[in-house]
């Protein structure tokens, strides 16, 4: 950090990874050339590249077709090592939404590094995010092919004939030489303009879309030194990567973001924390920041720091009136918009995102739950602060209107739990419960465990699956393959893989309400030390 105590300092990142797509000449498959047919698990793309596959195998008869299924599309591929080492080609289809596109251009990118000549087969709606992707990652000359969106609502024979409608030009970019001669890396940013007033500085960082949309704190310099005067962690080190830009979050960064949200230099250390927890693989931010989903991270806080941040744990948790909780949570959704590209419209595809995407902080109330603080869960001390961090898709209230016993309460839950329509149902994951404390003072005094209440809910929430289509089974019998494993020949389907996958705190106040809140299927909670 350099210049005058006013400067004004630069909410972005220079992006952290730069990879070009390129075609590596392939020795490993003797004479005959081999084209892997990636399928990403999406409804209708066994359709598609049945299409496809039977215009390869008319075009190309000597040719050996493969096919390949990830059955996790808002995940990174397992498969990519063995594609690798059986093919020559390979055509990854189709990315027709946000969380799913950012990966498959992820592994597209991640082939053509091992030498697979790879086209991504994109949707139109999507076709912009796919290129803001690639191009953040060094590779804008990546192959790809875009056909008309939807295609999961079209029937068996429409979805072929759009397939044998596009082969021409996907066969045709597939073969053709790779560009490998340009990159659109962004440059670094420059120095700012002269901007006199704390209005200038809100209506230049609006127009750039660094902000949220509400007012920003100007961080000049001199507010940032203050912040870093909190941490002991050298300016410049690297906390993590944001995807989908890849931008590096350095502490000066992560100051800068936390200082326009609001913060006080000492909430430093918990904003840091969170970012550490949000780039853990377990979290699986990549997709979470550009999906069509309205997911957003959840931050709780434990252990001593709750009482000397003043964290809100008690009335009104999930809401406003303390400026811990509020600019703690802004200051990590800042992070995500300026550090790893985040814009709404651009990379974030989310069709109609919720409140919690402004801020979502709280801290549990540990005093009033029966139970081990949500930490000491997680493996940590009960004197030791940590920050947690969820990707739940919203919250819905639970009324335990005359329910005096735990029976009563957990059936409330239980049949609260939404039905058709759930992220969780779809693709498993872990749903959070957050007790009012009254609810968990009746849950206690029944000697009722964390565990045992995990057990109850899960095995109480399970619903016949077939209410389900049969395409939708198939979806989820691909995403959440460990479950129908396990459970053999599985009439019911279970808010969560297993027990152990719901999670509960105690949080809020005197009441009888409780909290549900819906988890992104494709993400776990992650726990890391202040």
């Amino acid at each position: 950090m350099s210049g005058s105590p006013q400067e004004i300092l630069v909410p972005t990142a220079d992006q952290g990874v730069s990879v070009k797509a390129h075609k590596v000449a392939r020795t490993g498959n003797g004479t005959q050339r081999v084209i892997g047919l990636l399928n990403n698990s999406k409804p209708n793309v066994n359709y598609f590249l049945e299409a496809i596959d039977a215009e390869l195998a008319s075009r190309f008869p000597d040719y050996k077709i493969v096919n390949f299924v990830k059955p996790r599309s808002a995940g990174p591929c397992l498969e990519l090592d063995d594609i690798a080492e059986q093919c020559d080609f390979a055509i990854n289809a189709v990315a027709d939404c946000g969380s799913c596109t950012a990966w498959s251009v992820h592994d597209s990118i991640e082939l053509e590094k091992r030498g697979v000549a790879t086209i991504i087969v994109v949707t139109d709606v999507f076709e912009e995010l796919s290129k803001e992707v690639a191009g953040s990652m060094g590779a804008a000359n990546i192959r790809m092919a875009t056909i008309a969106h939807p295609l999961g609502e079209l029937t068996e024979h429409e979805v072929k004939a759009r397939a044998k409608k596009n082969a021409d030009r996907i066969i045709a970019t597939l073969m053709a030489p790779a560009i490998t001669d340009r990159s659109n890396l962004a440059a670094p940013a420059g120095p700012l303009p002269p901007l006199g007033s704390a209005e200038a500085v809100n209506d230049y960082f609006y127009a750039k879309r660094w902000t949220d949309g509400l007012p920003i704190v100007p961080p000049t310099a001199e507010l940032i030194s203050r912040f870093l005067a909190t941490v002991a962690t050298p300016a410049d080190t690297i906390v993590g990567i944001i995807p989908p830009m890849m931008g590096r979050a350095t502490v000066e960064k992560i100051a800068v973001n936390a200082a326009m949200a609001g913060c006080r230099p000492e909430y430093l250390p918990v904003v840091i924390a969170a970012v550490k927890a949000i780039c853990h693989p377990d979290f699986n931010l990549l997709p979470i920041q550009a999906t069509t989903n309205p997911v957003t991270p959840l931050m709780i806080v434990n252990g001593p720091i709750v009482e000397q941040l003043q964290l809100n744990s008690g009335y009104n948790v999930l809401g406003q009136g303390w400026r811990s909780n509020a600019t703690i949570g802004r200051a990590l959704r800042l992070v995500l918009v300026n550090i790893g590209g985040g814009v709404p419209g651009r990379m974030d595809k989310a069709c109609h995102g919720q409140p919690g995407k402004f801020s979502m902080c709280i801290a549990e109330n540990a005093k009033a739950s029966p139970w081990e603080p949500l930490h000491v869960e997680k493996g940590f001390a009960a004197d030791q602060s940590t920050v947690s961090v969820f990707g739940v898709t919203g919250t819905q209230d639970i009324v335990h209107y005359a329910r005096t016993n735990a029976e009563e309460v957990l059936r409330t839950v239980i049949h609260s739990a939404p039905r058709e329509g759930y992220k969780n149902l779809y693709s498993g994951g872990g749903p959070l419960i957050i007790f009012g404390p009254e609810q968990a003072s009746i849950l206690g005094k029944a000697n009722l465990s964390k565990k045992d209440v995990k057990r109850i809910v899960f095995e109480g929430s399970k619903i016949p699956i077939d209410i389900f289509n049969a395409e939708t089974v198939t979806l989820m019998k691909g995403r959440r393959q460990k479950y129908f494993a396990e459970m053999k020949d599985a009439r019911e389907v279970a808010i969560a893989d297993s027990a152990g996958d719901i999670e509960i705190l105690v949080a809020g106040g005197a009441g009888n309400h409780s909290v549900f809140l819906p988890s992104w299927g494709d993400t776990r909670c992650v726990t890391v030390p202040i």
